[in-house]
């Protein structure tokens, strides 16, 4: 289930989908792990 979709300023597609997941073009990097997500807010 996709919960959330974003592009980002630099082009890259963020999604949550389980987990947090960041597209750039080319991979998909998962962001899943124990980490601190920050959200800045322009």
């Amino acid at each position: 289930m996709l919960l959330g979709l974003l592009e980002a300023k630099d082009g890259s597609i963020w999604f949550g989908a389980g987990g947090v997941y960041r597209y750039n073009g080319k991979t998909i990097a998962d962001f899943k792990n124990n980490c601190t997500l920050r959200v800045v807010l322009d």
